[in-house]
């Protein structure tokens, strides 16, 4: 599933949903190094 169709699913806006999925990303990369 895309983070266009979660954000459609939960009623947030894209961009949003991409700022999140950026941060969420970012810390994981940041636990494994």
């Amino acid at each position: 599933m895309t983070p266009e169709e979660l954000a459609r699913r939960r009623g947030l806006p894209v961009a949003t949903m991409r700022s999140l999925l950026a941060e969420y990303q970012f810390a994981l990369t940041d636990e494994m190094a």
